[in-house]
């Protein structure tokens, strides 16, 4: 059993508190839900600091260190720690439930993102159609959780990815789960009451002006290669 875990994240504007990193969230939630004891260090993601280059030259998060075994990429770090933490509770989950709803980044991006307007509905609609996906999985496995009647490493990736589309949707967007997805809005109101969700979760305003600085980018990059083509 190691003694010694540190988890590096995305540290928010301020530095001393928890940036909105679902891939780090993802790590944070599989550690509380094991019960293993263990320090976040936040990192500046502009300003990364010497020692964290030297020590993950990639200069991504998460990273994990374990004693002194250096480990970067969440789902490496799961693996490694699923090798090297004790079995229970297990964590481990069906290759399918990781699976469900894997394009939700990519599709809410490219509606989040849209400023067409002829194009504005049928972006919402693949949207709802990431968790019609969720809603019939669910109804199909007759478990509250995606791989067992409790929480897995299935659910600590998908919840932050939820937390962040559906955050960003419903505020810009007026976005709301369609109600022909039940299972999908009954799994995301769970999910959002889980205490290792509320343990390592991040304001919601943190989320929303993350993503508004990257709208802003992209309306930014769009209208700068539009210059370029007249």
């Amino acid at each position: 059993m190691p003694h010694d875990i540190t988890v590096y994240v995305k540290a928010a504007e301020d530095g001393h508190s928890r940036g909105d990193c679902p891939f780090c969230q993802k790590v944070c939630m599989w550690l509380q839900l094991k019960g293993i004891e263990h320090t976040e260090t936040f990192i500046n993601m502009k300003d990364k600091p010497d020692w964290f280059m030297d020590m993950a030259p990639a200069g991504l998060v998460p990273v994990v260190k374990v004693d002194d075994k250096v480990v970067a990429d969440s789902e490496a770090i799961i693996d490694y720690l699923e090798k090297h933490t004790p079995a229970e509770p297990d964590l481990t989950c069906t290759d399918v439930s990781m699976d469900v709803c894997k394009d939700i980044m990519s599709v809410f991006k490219e509606y989040y993102f849209n400023e067409e307007a002829n194009k504005e509905s049928k972006k919402k609609v693949a949207f709802d159609r990431v968790m019609v996906e969720l809603h019939e999985y669910l109804d199909s496995i007759q478990h509250p959780w995606l791989s067992a009647d409790h929480p897995t490493r299935a659910d600590c990736a998908l919840i932050p990815k939820l937390y962040h589309a559906l955050t960003v949707l419903e505020n810009a967007k007026k976005y709301k789960i369609p109600p022909d997805a039940p299972e999908a809005q009954a799994y995301v109101t769970r999910a959002f009451k889980l205490p290792e969700f509320k343990g390592t979760a991040y304001p919601k305003e943190v989320i929303l002006h993350s993503w508004a600085q990257k709208h802003k980018q992209q309306t930014h990059n769009h209208h700068h290669d539009g210059h370029h083509k007249h």
